[in-house]
């Protein structure tokens, strides 16, 4: 393999970039990486001739190929590794090459893609395109039998709730050793079947979207968690690996590396980088007085980010391509007449409700404050979702306006499927897409937009924020915000990415009388924090405290 990189330790940015190559030639991964990116040939895509003597089918930027060649030599030196890029700068491709060098060089055999369910399909199509030779498997089907592993395919695609279902309760059942707990763990019935095949083949296990293991009390995370040592090589890809925190890291490293870099206990690990405080909280019988554990801050996230860069790579679009700008904005929109009477109702209702909250407030869905504090939301957007005979809308009163003082396509951001409803409801040549619209409906809506037959595509963050490429429209409206800063910093991507040509702006509909300016101080806030982590800087608090909702009520 040409010395294509330095030490992988040093990833926190970009090792080099290739001289501009001739036109025609085929350039080693290892070319002049000495020097710091520069930003006159980011933009210029060639073909590299990559670890195993893999030729491209379509050209790579320089960064793309520094990351495949980094994913080659530390899956065979490793044997697993991070890929951290923001979105947009082809992660995927990365993943596939990478996966390809490993065969060529006759590290593995076999490649196994576990991601969500709507990414199959772009996971599909890319393989199509930059590995025409494999044979590409997608394990999908009703019944377990129905999703048989193919001996003869190079590739497996497999989504994240098949190996995250139940156990059987009854015929072929089998266990492995928890790798949290150290107790035996039931697997599903195509965990079961994974886990056989990659006793049976040398496999590289590439997790898309790997946040998704962050929550250690689900059985995915265990489960492959579990299974990892049965892979030779792991790579996990994620724009957001500190989705809502930064103690979001630890499961996904300990996926990696079975603990070694973190630790194996999640607990220590917390008292290492969270700041915490305990409360005593009400309740009745077994739980009355008992006490819990609340995370305000963060400490040391210099030394984690310092830990993290050994086993990956992340770098920021503007470090890599030359894309056009992105311009925030916020719109301050102010509700009247029978609108704001619905606001001041709901408002009151919910400061009745946290008299009786201790300090930490909890926002779990099921609750009756969760769900007044969804109204007030829904009905800052469209309150005739709250109260039929409420028809006027402030924010639908600006989007309108937004959409006669551009002549752009535009995305809208919602998090309601009833608040995109009303919307689409009022923009009748609008194309709507959430979670209650599946299959052909929606790819056909997706479709449309793409097509440019239609100017607006009104979507949830939920259904629409990873996975999609938008960047035929240049105008992204918030019309509500989420509380994830996972869903905020991948929707704008969506747009903000790749093959985007033009001035991205994205514009937040925040209306005082509400909770929109809480709910943007928090995604703020996670943002700093994340910041913290990726770039350093300061650390900074995100908390939901009884205080912080109260002195956003006064208006």
């Amino acid at each position: 393999m040409p010395n294509a990189i330095n030490s992988i330790g040093d990833v926190a940015h970009p090792v080099g970039a290739a001289r501009p190559p001739q036109e025609g030639v085929e350039h080693s991964v290892g070319d002049s990486l000495s020097r710091p990116l520069d930003s006159s040939i980011i933009d210029l895509r060639k073909h590299y001739v990559l670890p195993g003597k893999v030729r491209t089918v379509t050209p790579l930027y320089v960064h793309q190929a520094i990351g495949v060649a980094r994913a080659v030599r530390a899956g065979q030196e490793r044997g697993y590794f991070a890929l951290l890029d923001k979105c947009g700068l082809g992660k995927t491709i990365q993943a596939i090459y990478a996966a390809e060098c490993l065969r060529q060089l006759g590290v593995v055999r076999k490649v196994i893609v576990i991601c969500k369910p709507d990414l199959i399909t772009g996971w599909h199509d890319e393989m199509k395109q930059h590995t025409p030779g494999w044979s590409t498997h997608v394990l999908q089907g009703r019944e377990p039998d129905d999703r048989a592993w193919d001996a003869i395919a190079t590739t497996h695609l497999i989504n994240f709730e098949l190996l995250g279902r139940k156990p059987p309760r009854s015929g072929k059942r089998a266990t492995v050793r928890n790798a949290f707990s150290g107790r035996q763990l039931l697997l599903s019935h195509d965990a079961v079947r994974m886990a056989e095949y990659m006793r049976q083949n040398s496999c590289v296990l590439i997790v898309d979207e790997s946040h998704k293991i962050k929550n250690l009390s689900a059985r995915i995370t265990a489960t492959l968690c579990s299974l990892a040592g049965l892979a030779r090589v792991r790579y996990i890809l994620t724009a957001t690996i500190n989705a809502e925190s930064p103690l979001d890291v630890w499961s996904q490293i300990h996926f990696l590396d079975g603990g070694r870099l973190l630790g194996r206990s999640y607990k220590a690990f917390e008292r290492q980088y969270a700041i915490t405080y305990d409360i005593t909280v009400g309740g009745r019988g077994e739980f009355e007085g008992c006490t819990v554990t609340k995370v305000s801050g963060y400490k040391n996230l210099s030394r984690l980010r310092n830990q993290l860069a050994t086993v990956s790579l992340g770098r920021r679009k503007e470090q890599c391509l030359d894309l056009p700008p992105k311009i925030p904005k916020v719109r301050e929109v102010v509700a009247t007449g029978q609108q704001y009477k619905l606001l001041c109702t709901i408002r009151d209702r919910i400061r009745m409700l946290l008299a009786r909250e201790s300090d930490a407030v909890s926002l779990r869905p099921g609750t009756t404050l969760a769900s007044c504090i969804q109204d007030l939301i829904r009905a800052a957007a469209m309150p005739c979702v709250v109260d039929a005979t409420v028809k006027q809308s402030a924010k639908l009163d600006s989007l309108k306006e937004i959409l006669t003082e551009t002549d752009e396509q535009v995305v809208v951001w919602c998090v309601h499927r009833n608040v995109v409803d009303a919307v689409v409801d009022a923009l009748p040549d609008a194309e709507r897409v959430h979670g209650g619209i599946v299959g052909a409906q929606r790819a056909q809506a997706v479709e449309r937009f793409k097509r440019g037959v239609s100017r607006e595509l009104v979507c949830t963050v939920g259904t629409m924020s990873m996975g999609h490429n938008l960047q035929m429209a240049s105008h992204a409206v918030y019309f509500q915000l989420d509380w994830s800063r996972l869903q905020w910093v991948q929707s704008q991507d969506r747009i903000h990415r790749i093959g985007q040509t033009r001035s991205v702006v994205v514009e937040r509909l925040l209306m005082p009388t509400s909770l929109d300016l809480y709910i943007d101080q928090t995604l703020q806030g996670k943002v700093k924090v994340a910041g913290t982590l990726e770039e350093g800087g300061v650390t900074s608090e995100v908390t939901v405290s009884k205080k912080h909702l109260l002195d956003n009520l006064k208006w």
